[in-house]
């Protein structure tokens, strides 16, 4: 069901809740840029509570999580 834009009565004990889809239909074009002086990547398993750690300080910023 589509929506116009606009501002609407929600029931209470419901909740509002919008659904955003996207669609790759081809694969992205891969770049090779390179990484500034000093900066580099390196795969981690962290541990459950360091998991837990990361997405707390990064949910808590403007993300809503």
């Amino acid at each position: 069901m589509m929506l116009e834009n606009g501002e609407y009565a929600v029931p209470a004990g419901k909740l509002a809740v919008i659904v955003t889809h996207l669609e790759m239909r081809a694969p992205a074009p891969i770049k090779q840029v390179p990484l500034p002086q000093g900066v580099s990547f390196r795969q981690i398993t962290p541990s459950l509570a360091e998991y837990r750690d990361l997405f707390t300080r990064v949910g808590t910023l403007d993300w809503l999580w």
